[in-house]
């Protein structure tokens, strides 16, 4: 019976290590996904930070112009009404720049910590998996030197007489 017991257990410690080779090339798997997955979300949030960033340095640009033309021509109450309008629209789009900016900083850090978080997760895994494994290997160790009659001081005696 106990024989028996010691047999079975082998070959389950034994299946435990075939399913751990096939885990590695499915974590290795999982890994590159998931730096795949952040790297195009990260490329789709810069398409959409340039998209939204272009009309505004367009409008810039064109506030410029017109502010730089007008500088110094302040002959009447209008002329200087339209550069204080042309200065706070500016300033508008600055901010509005500013805000495009802050708004696209926060959403690619957002995808940097999820994703270093899901790394971190299939790292802890792997490792706790791998204390497993080395812990399985452990046993079979033991129940290999329990099931050698040679590790038996009494079997070693009747050898050598």
């Amino acid at each position: 019976m106990r024989v028996l017991f010691l047999i079975t257990l082998i070959i389950i410690v034994n299946s435990l290590n075939a399913q751990d080779s096939k885990n590695l090339k499915s974590d290795s798997l999982q890994l590159t996904e998931l730096i795949n997955d952040a790297t195009d979300q990260i490329e789709e949030i810069e398409e959409r930070y340039e998209a939204d960033i272009e009309p505004i340095l367009i409008k810039l640009e064109e506030i410029n112009k017109v502010l730089k033309v007008a500088t110094g021509q302040f002959k009447s109450d209008s002329a200087r009404d339209s550069y204080i309008i042309g200065l706070s629209q500016k300033i508008q789009q600055t901010d509005q720049l500013q805000i495009t900016k802050k708004e696209y900083e926060i959403k690619s850090l957002k995808i940097r910590y999820r994703k270093g978080v899901e790394i971190i997760k299939l790292l802890y895994e792997k490792i706790v998996d791998l204390d497993h494994h080395f812990t399985s290997l452990n046993a079979q160790q033991s129940l290999l030197s329990l099931s050698n009659p040679h590790s038996y001081p009494d079997f070693s005696k009747n050898l050598t007489s």
